[in-house]
């Protein structure tokens, strides 16, 4: 099972994006929650949300990506088509950042207004953010090739 989720790009690239940002939105929401010790100002909170979550969903992908390719690893060393490899998906997930920061950031400071708690508002907007973002860059990736073999 695990040598063919190595092989079909298309489900080892979506897989390890949803779960290192499911993982960084989860690891995050503590920190955020805590905020209320340090801010009520909503601009602050959807910015220190948007950085801790970022920190923890990019070590994490990157984490996975190099334990699902590990065949591409000679000790510690990883191979330039990995690097290579993180670099483009990274840089893609850059890109499409604006769709996602448009439903996270924009969704998270909305329900902030409407009074939705500050946890729940961020991880409703987080995940909503996730699917839209990870349905446009499958699309993107189907058309370009992005999930053809390494």
């Amino acid at each position: 099972m695990l040598s063919k989720y190595r092989r079909n790009r298309l489900v080892n690239i979506n897989t390890n994006v949803v779960i290192a940002s499911v993982l960084g939105t989860a690891l995050a929401a503590f920190p955020v929650h805590l905020t209320k010790m340090i801010t009520h100002s909503e601009l602050a909170i959807v910015a220190i949300s948007f950085f801790i979550d970022g920190i923890f969903d990019v070590v994490i992908f990157m984490g996975l990506h190099i334990l699902i390719h590990k065949e591409h690893i000679k000790g510690l060393k990883p191979s330039r088509a990995i690097i290579d490899d993180l670099l483009k998906i990274q840089s893609q997930r850059v890109v499409l950042s604006v769709i996602y920061l448009v439903f996270a950031i924009g969704g998270h400071y909305i329900l902030l207004i409407f009074g939705v708690e500050r946890t729940i508002a961020f991880i409703a907007s987080y995940l909503g953010a996730l699917v839209v973002s990870r349905s446009v860059h499958t699309l993107y990736g189907l058309k370009t090739g992005l999930f053809e073999k390494i």
